[in-house]
């Protein structure tokens, strides 16, 4: 990824690492259905697992499903699909900043994490090999011509009929309300350096879609999954309003690394405007959220 324009690499590793799984857990989880993999997409790969496992053609020493994890991080999400896959599953991880990784004792004996980065072409040696890709909230490392490089690279990696799920939140809908308030600001203050650094901004994901289909899949739709207030699930609430506090100290953090921007120059100055929105949300004094875009693919037979 365009590591230079990622602010979420220049904080505290632990703090960072602690995020990712957490969020995993107790928001991106529940908000996307409550399930890691779509029905559609598990249907397809417990399919094959029952195809393959029957087929002579396939030694004992072969993997029975093949998937890849764009971006992985601390390899949290693919430790979750292996709950639902049999031991002789491929599961790759690939992220360009290994640092998050988790040591290779904490994950299951079939999960590899790997250096790769997804703004380049992947090995020759894993092209074709993968029956689903999966990527996630990487928007925040991508200028506007990233986006079709990411799509055509991850097809590489696919075999023909593979899915392809991407997952990804869009910049236009994470505001705060009213604009007055702290919390919008702040909101506002990521949206422009995210434009500033990504050479205008994009709408992606916000028709991701048309874009896949571009790039030679078939059949790309997506689903919109929108985290604002989430009527009485008090706990989905609750989780909502702690991911909008860790993620914005530590996105204003790495912005002020990055060279700042008006107003914000400094992690001090990060921590302050963000203590003061967490009071605004403690007060209810705000409404806040943002849009979850599933993208769904598939590669040509």
């Amino acid at each position: 990824m365009a590591s230079e324009i990622y602010p979420l690499n220049e904080i505290d590793l632990l703090t960072e690492i602690e995020r990712l799984d957490w969020n995993h857990t107790n928001v991106l989880v529940p908000v996307l259905g409550g399930h890691v993999l779509p029905p559609e997409v598990d249907a397809y790969l417990q399919g094959l697992v029952t195809e393959r496992t029957a087929s002579s053609t396939t030694g004992n020493d072969q993997p029975v499903v093949s998937v890849a994890d764009i971006a992985t991080g601390t390899g949290i999400w693919l430790v979750d699909v292996a709950k639902s896959l049999p031991p002789t599953a491929r599961l790759d991880g690939f992220d360009y900043n290994t640092s998050k990784f988790r040591p290779t004792s904490a994950l299951p004996p079939n999960v590899q994490l790997q250096e790769a980065n997804a703004l380049k072409p992947f090995p020759a040696k894993l092209h074709g090999q993968y029956d689903l890709v999966h990527v996630r909230l990487i928007f925040l490392a991508l200028r506007t011509s990233d986006w079709a490089v990411v799509a055509a690279n991850l097809r590489t990696l696919l075999r023909p009929g593979g899915y392809l799920l991407w997952e990804e939140v869009d910049s236009v809908n994470w505001k705060g309300y009213p604009a007055s308030t702290q919390t919008a600001k702040i909101l506002a203050n990521m949206t422009r350096f995210y434009t500033e650094q990504s050479a205008g901004g994009t709408q992606y994901p916000i028709g991701l879609d048309q874009l896949l289909n571009a790039e030679g899949y078939d059949g790309a739709r997506q689903e919109v999954f929108k985290l604002y207030d989430n009527g009485e699930n008090t706990t989905l609430n609750l989780n909502r309003k702690r991911l909008f506090t860790t993620a914005a100290l530590s996105c204003l953090r790495g912005y002020g690394k990055l060279g700042g921007i008006d107003g914000l120059q400094t992690e001090e100055e990060a921590a302050k405007n963000v203590v003061e929105a967490e009071e605004e949300v403690k007060k209810g004094e705000v409404q806040f959220g943002l849009w979850i875009w599933r993208t769904i693919a598939r590669r040509s037979l």
